[in-house]
């Protein structure tokens, strides 16, 4: 790090490095003598003998790292180095947290365990809040941002009651998720009952479809306002506030955005074109113009809300190149784009992402910055005084830039 090259390791975790929201810290899993350890921002933890697949897990501000490790047959989830209460199996991909880190949530299970998270037979799974056992069955926890709100589903035979607050809220056939809004005030959840679908939001539940997207329910900042995905026969709709919009051959995932203050909305959406697709970016209820292909980043709105960006590509799957897209304006064409997409600073006047060229460096206002064999952050982060701050690659050795203010 800055210059220090890390420890040769026998082998790096699946999916390699995790990052920070923030993008200031790191964590990854190495291995050294048979034995798995977490490094995070270049410092190890306690060597365990297995660990969960896939990188660690960072709380949203960033302050905590998580996740599940393996010592003889007991599982534990790890939170900053401190391994919790032994379990026979911790699903890894269940781990939630407040936005702060100090509340944390996860399934585990006792009985019969395959690869450390799978259960059946006898197997017996639980919600834990900080370590903190829920009832027997208790699955899909969520805490609002928060912390001071809790949720779970715990199954009885063939239904499963949604309990929020500690409260019996509904009883469904099946319960796939519940979200809290980013206020804390609001919550929803896909449920299923028969062979419907549908997400309820702070219990009046919404339209009845085959499937809803299992990202479920997108809340506008302010927690007013909710998203979220259908199948509505063969075709895609996005349902804004329990209205539906347009109809799709194809709405991407996990892209659906309100802008800062609300008001806006924007998501990513196909028409097939024989076994070619055309994908327009969809803001307010408008199709923006047509490109081969939109980067799985999606759309990024500015903190004042009134500008929008996102990475478009030319050519099936980009294969010709990618370009950032400010306000329907395509710009400057490169051969790859970093997978995080476009970064807008705090006052929104300025706009920054990584991109590839030969070598790879950082674009600013469509000003290019100096080359590194690689530039390991996802996006850069501006800081308060409107300078950037990323992690590259120079000769094997890991640095960590900062450029100054625009």
């Amino acid at each position: 790090m800055d210059g220090e090259l890390s420890p040769t390791w026998e082998g790096i975790g699946e999916r390699g490095l995790a990052f920070s929201p923030d993008g200031r810290r790191f964590a990854y899993f190495a291995c050294r003598d048979g034995r798995w350890l977490a490094v995070v921002d270049g410092l190890e933890h306690s060597h365990h003998d297995n660990v969960a697949k896939g990188p660690p897990l960072f709380s949203p501000d960033g302050s905590r790292v998580l996740y599940a490790a393996q010592d003889a047959a007991q599982w534990r989830l790890v939170a900053d180095g401190r391994p919790g209460a032994p379990y026979d199996g911790v699903m890894a991909d269940s781990v939630v947290s407040s936005a702060d880190g100090r509340r944390f949530a996860y399934v585990a299970a006792r009985g019969r365990i395959v690869d450390g998270r799978v259960w059946s037979g006898s197997g017996s799974w639980f919600a834990v809040f900080n370590e903190e056992q829920g009832p027997l069955g208790s699955h899909v926890p969520a805490i609002s941002p928060d912390g001071n709100r809790t949720a779970y589903a715990v199954s009885h035979g063939s239904q499963s009651e949604v309990v929020v607050d500690g409260e019996k809220v509904a009883s469904h056939g099946g319960v796939a998720a519940i979200f809290f809004s980013p206020d804390a005030g609001h919550y929803a959840y896909i449920a299923r009952d028969g062979e419907d679908y549908r997400v309820v939001w702070d219990g009046r539940p919404g339209l009845a479809y085959a499937n809803v997207g299992t990202t479920g329910a997108v809340f506008s900042p302010d927690g007013t306002r909710m998203a979220h995905t259908a199948r509505k026969g063969d075709r895609a709709v996005v349902v804004v506030d329990g209205v539906e919009g347009p109809e799709h051959d194809t709405v991407m995932r996990n892209a659906t955005r309100f802008s800062p203050d609300g008001k806006r909305i924007a998501y990513p959406a196909a028409r097939q074109e024989g076994s070619a697709q055309k994908w327009s970016m969809m803001v307010d209820g408008e199709a923006w113009p047509e490109h081969d292909d939109i980067h799985l980043s999606g759309p990024v709105f500015s903190p004042d809300s009134r500008r929008l960006a996102y990475i478009a590509g030319v050519g099936p799957d980009g294969a010709a190149g990618m370009q950032l897209v400010v306000d329907g304006r395509p710009e400057q064409l490169y051969p790859s784009i970093g997978a995080g997409g476009p970064v807008f600073s705090p006052d929104g006047l300025h706009i920054a992402f990584t991109a590839t060229r030969d070598q790879s460096f950082v674009v600013v206002d469509g000003t290019e910055g100096p080359p590194f064999d690689a530039i390991v952050s996802p996006r850069p982060c501006f800081t308060e005084d409107g300078g950037l701050e990323y992690l590259a690659n120079n000769g094997g050795a890991l640095y960590r830039v900062t450029q100054p203010a625009v």
